[in-house]
């Protein structure tokens, strides 16, 4: 199968360090190349193995699978680096998956390439411009919501249909859905973080 995996704009995939998501995103997309999925990365322009390499199973021999690494947009957090970064790679993944050919898996923070599965009008552009994003309904995506509901504080367009989106808790779940109107489901992220009131979150409500 043909996958693009999208990481976020906060740290390279993998990290150098602590890097949760990325770090979980390489190793699947690693194990995915394995199997012989053809398997594209795309990650910030810091990330330490840019390029094309082959997967090399536990004997030390290539699996023929191959995890192509694309440069992306700049290292760093937030709704602004991760709207940069989506007009980066917006144009590859909706010629390469725009007609339903292979599956998108998103783990980046605030949902952008939703903008190219439902389509967006007056969009604007890093460099100022306006544009309309025209709708790709075939396309296949899946996305793993790890921070707000993002987007600038725009929702997800109605010509959406079936929402694919998973939440990393169940709190976080039930918030998403609250917001976007429609059943949002939830996987553990497996990292165990004790709450810590004096400092974050702010009350356990807001803890997702």
């Amino acid at each position: 199968m043909k996958i693009l995996a999208i990481s976020t704009s906060a740290l390279p995939s993998p990290s150098n360090g602590y890097g949760g998501l990325e770090n979980v995103l390489y190793d699947t997309c690693e194990g995915m190349a394995i199997l012989g999925h053809e398997v594209t990365l795309i990650t910030t322009n810091d990330s330490s193995k840019l390029g094309i390499h082959e997967a090399i199973g536990a004997d030390g021999k290539s699996t023929g699978g191959v995890l192509d690494v694309k440069t992306a947009g700049p290292g760093g957090w937030g709704i602004q680096f991760e709207r940069d970064m989506y007009f980066n790679y917006k144009e590859f993944m909706e010629n390469q998956f725009g007609e339903g050919q292979g599956l998108i898996l998103s783990m980046n923070w605030f949902g952008y390439p939703y903008l190219s599965l439902g389509g967006w009008r007056n969009v604007q552009l890093p460099n100022g411009q306006i544009m309309d994003i025209p709708a790709h309904p075939k396309m296949k995506m899946i996305h793993v919501i790890h921070g707000t509901t993002g987007l600038g504080g725009q929702k997800i367009p109605s010509t959406v249909k079936f929402p694919r989106l998973v939440g990393v808790s169940r709190p976080q779940a039930a918030f998403l859905g609250s917001q976007f109107g429609f059943p949002v489901r939830h996987v553990h992220n497996g990292i165990k973080i004790p709450p810590k009131p004096e400092t974050w979150p702010p009350h356990e409500d807001f803890y997702l």
